[in-house]
């Protein structure tokens, strides 16, 4: 590998997904998504339990509402951590005439309607402001 290869190389995201695996196909994934800087936003975490913050409730809200949004996709478990959170979905067969939806396109989606919501919570609630991006670029994902 020459020195520009190298360097070109160390720039790009670390490919996280399975190669060759089609991330539409209908099943059930578990899903992390973290927090820019893996700052706490989105819960507290005491003796007595975990505790959502307003945007870690909003947050789930955001991610219950996902079916509403895909019609292929069921959510089942979520939890909010102070700086990332899991999920469980579920994409199901769709009528191939109207497309099946793939698990990224739900997920950059559903970043992008958080980040919307907790600017709004910025500007009137008041939450913690964040520079650059609210999350992380890539999740993590595993097939169950």
């Amino acid at each position: 590998m020459t020195g520009m290869e190298q360097r070109v190389e160390s720039t790009r995201r670390k490919v996280l997904c399975i190669p060759g695996y089609d991330y539409s196909t209908p099943g059930s994934y578990f899903v992390t998504i973290c927090a820019s800087d893996r700052l706490s936003r989105f819960s507290t975490v005491s003796e007595d339990g975990l505790y959502l913050t307003p945007a870690g409730s909003k947050v789930e809200l955001s991610w219950m509402d996902l079916p509403t949004r895909f019609p292929g996709v069921e959510v089942d478990e979520f939890v909010a951590m102070p700086d990332h959170l899991h999920g469980i979905l579920w994409l199901i067969a769709e009528d191939m005439d109207a497309g099946r939806v793939s698990l990224g396109k739900v997920i950059q989606a559903y970043k992008s309607l958080t980040t919307k919501h907790y600017i709004n919570g910025v500007r009137n609630q008041g939450w913690p402001s964040f520079a650059g991006r609210l999350w992380q670029p890539n999740y993590y994902e595993h097939i169950i």
